[in-house]
């Protein structure tokens, strides 16, 4: 299933994520950057993305999943990324896969699944005898199934 989802990626990103973050890749700067936790947690929850501003090198329009996240954790709706060094800047090819991914999910209804069986397993210490956390456990077997 995970290769379809990366075929699909595919056509529409100028970018082979399967190989250029394979193994240890995965930790190359540009796709590297420090966040506050609780904006780094969002970002990873599909919740927080960015889109590139047209005619603004390195310049992102930041996206939420949830009306006033920004707001509250007082990100701006805009950032661009700077450096002094010669090191990279994060890669505007793997932002774009985080917010075609983060569009998907919230559109599809995929990441409220998602967070709500993670909750509901975080909740949950133990499987309980009576089968009353079948439900819970269903949830997970089958995320981690499709990949």
């Amino acid at each position: 299933h995970c290769e379809g989802v990366w075929t699909i990626l595919s056509a529409f990103v100028d970018v082979n994520i399967l190989e250029e973050l394979a193994g240890n890749l995965i930790h190359r700067l540009e796709n590297i950057m420090s966040m506050e936790l609780s904006c780094r947690r969002a970002f990873d929850e599909l919740v927080l993305w960015l889109k590139p501003v047209e005619g603004l090198p390195h310049t992102y329009r930041v996206y939420e999943a949830r009306h006033g996240l920004k707001r509250r954790m007082s990100i701006p709706d805009i950032v661009t990324f700077s450096t002094t060094t010669e090191f990279p800047l994060p890669c505007a090819a793997y932002l774009a896969v985080h917010a075609l991914c983060c569009e998907v999910a919230w559109m599809s209804g995929a990441a409220e699944y998602i967070m709500d069986t993670e909750r509901e397993m975080d909740q949950t210490s133990v499987l309980a005898n009576d089968g009353s956390t079948a439900d819970a456990l269903v949830g997970v077997l089958t995320l981690v199934r499709h990949c």
